[in-house]
């Protein structure tokens, strides 16, 4: 358990200004970012905020979109094992990114994997129950069953 808030006495700012900027000089960005909203964190709560800051969500976010467009290029030049990989990272990192569910469905169809892609197809559709080819994906998934 967390101890609560005390306000920091003025040699820890100091120290926290000093370890901000040796961190920046140190060219660790990442860490620096996540320091000081850590250290930011400190004037406003109670307790620490979580590390999955608006900041980290967003480099995150950006490396998902990243992934899963160098994955649709793999796709479509054929390297589905390579595209698969890429797919599946962007899910461990943005477990509700839909997208890539129903592109890494497409990718184990292309290689033959019905049943994986099967199971990527309903991962979709559980994410996007109204998308728009619904129906005729819940047809497909019932042929792969078979």
């Amino acid at each position: 358990m967390l101890a609560t808030y005390t306000p920091p006495k003025p040699y820890i700012l100091t120290v926290s200004g000093f370890t901000l900027l040796l961190l920046l000089f140190m060219a660790d960005l990442s860490s620096a970012i996540d320091y000081s909203i850590r250290q930011a964190s400190l004037y406003t709560h109670s307790t620490p905020i979580d590390k999955t800051t608006p900041v980290t969500l967003s480099i995150q976010r950006n490396e998902v979109k990243s992934l899963y467009r160098n994955a649709n290029r793999d796709f479509d030049e054929k390297y589905y094992d390579r595209a698969i990989a890429k797919y599946l990272r962007a899910i461990e990192l943005e477990p509700s990114f839909s997208p890539a569910y129903y592109n890494l469905g497409m990718a184990h169809l292309a290689i033959g994997q019905k049943k994986e892609a099967a199971v990527y197809l309903q991962t979709f559709l559980t994410l996007r129950p109204n998308a728009v080819n619904a129906h005729e994906l819940e047809q497909l998934i019932h042929s792969l069953h078979q």
